[in-house]
């Protein structure tokens, strides 16, 4: 993110794609071989002509475009030579009952969607019922690839079919997708919607095409998964020649690597979301604080810093882990120290009192509340303080008040402006 458009209140960024994430509910879920229609009838709303002439019942009210069958038009009035029109195209008549029934053969159309049914009395009258027929197409969903993405959103999905319209779009979990593009009439692609995992690691979801005769479903679901994110590493203080290490977090089983201070490190195998363990091999600069990435197929994070590396030639406070928190206070965090023989009794944020614990070959301390700024950190042992200079970041809480303008294209390419607190280099949108 470039600096010159970041202010404390006012986030400028470019708007590359956005779309509104809508709920799809459906009152039946078809399978993936169902054009996702329902023949009910069509129930009359005409208004009866003064000649008597009136539309009951169309039934069905719905057809296969593939594979249309005679429709019954049930009414009042209905003279010997009446003709039939669905839309501007005139039916074939198969059967006529006296007044009451005329059966038809609906015309060939070439596109799905609902029309108007009339009814004439060439010469005396005509009544016509508002979409009282609709034309369904059959739609396949049989495959889509990648079989898993991220819960952020954003990946790229495409998927494969029979039947695809220009108009048809993607629904993922229940959700539209975004920039859905029919390449031809068997391939959409489109953008995966940021799902909610419920609180897991990962989770299936389905994937479906919206079209003019309903929903069509595939077979397989989709999974999505959150990006692993470590919160603290135990313990916090290696030697020099690295250790085994406990990574605490969310979505560690969705984790594929792990890099500390730019090195490869082993991750233990493992199932647990919370939990992992790791084997961090010898420090790649020495002493001091270094950062861990993680890496998964839905995403990565960073902890800066995460541990550090100490050989027990001094005393020294290395570093916060991490090095920012909120103004509010409360958050737990980890000091990156080397006390040799001492015990840790307390430490400053600033001029902010903060309670400490060791624990696990860790010291953790309760962030006290503080003001907007860079704060130097003191931990207090039992041997004196050690003194980290700008050692913490206070941020106020992120939140967003406004963002201006709320509509665009489509296509996107349109700047925007993020008006809130908290705001920083970075921030992601």
């Amino acid at each position: 993110m470039n600096p010159e458009h970041i202010k404390n209140s006012r986030l400028t960024v470019p708007l590359i794609w956005a779309a509104l994430l809508m709920a799809c509910a459906c009152s039946s879920t078809p399978d993936s071989k169902d054009a996702g229609g329902i023949a009910i009838d069509a129930i009359g709303d005409s208004t009866a002509d003064p000649s008597g002439l009136k539309i009951v019942r169309v039934s069905p009210a719905s057809g296969q475009m593939q594979a249309l069958q005679e429709v019954d038009i049930e009414g009042v009035g209905i003279f010997q030579d009446a003709e039939v029109f669905f839309g501007d195209q005139q039916a074939e008549v198969t059967y006529r009952a006296g007044g009451t029934h005329i059966f038809v053969m609906p015309p060939l159309v070439e596109a799905p969607g609902q029309v108007d049914v009339r009814i004439s009395n060439p010469g005396v009258a005509s009544v016509v019922l508002k979409r009282g027929f609709t034309y369904l197409t059959e739609v396949l969903v049989d495959s889509f690839e990648p079989l898993s993405a991220s819960a952020r959103g954003g990946d790229l999905i495409t998927v494969h079919g029979v039947g695809f319209r220009s108009d048809d779009r993607v629904v993922i979990g229940h959700r539209l997708a975004l920039d859905s593009q029919v390449v031809d009439d068997a391939t959409i692609v489109a953008r995966v919607p940021a799902i909610d995992t419920e609180g897991k690691a990962r989770r299936k979801v389905s994937v479906a095409i919206r079209h003019a005769s309903g929903i069509s479903y595939a077979a397989a679901t989709l999974v999505v998964g959150e990006p692993p994110r470590i919160d603290f590493i135990d313990p916090a203080v290696l030697p020099t020649q690295g250790a085994d290490v406990i990574l605490k977090g969310f979505a560690l089983n969705n984790a594929e690597r792990l890099y500390v201070g730019g090195a490869s490190a082993d991750l233990v195998d493992g199932t647990a979301s919370s939990s992992r363990g790791a084997k961090i091999s010898s420090s790649p600069s020495g002493v001091g604080a270094v950062d861990a990435l993680i890496t998964g197929p839905f995403g990565h994070s960073l902890l800066s810093p995460a541990i550090a590396f100490a050989d027990g030639s001094q005393s020294k406070l290395f570093a916060v882990s991490p090095a920012e928190g909120s103004t509010e206070g409360g958050q737990q965090v980890r000091l990156l120290a080397d006390l040799g023989d001492a015990i840790a009794t307390g430490a400053q944020f600033g001029e902010a009192d903060a309670s400490v614990k060791m624990t696990a070959g860790s010291i953790v301390a309760t962030l006290p509340a503080g003001q907007s700024a860079i704060v130097d950190v003191k931990l207090k042992t039992s041997k004196g303080d050690l003194l980290l200079k700008q050692g913490f970041t206070y941020r106020e809480p992120l939140s967003v008040a406004q963002i201006s303008p709320a509509v665009g294209p489509s296509a996107g390419g349109q700047s925007i402006v993020v008006t809130g607190k908290g705001l920083h280099g970075a921030c992601e949108l």
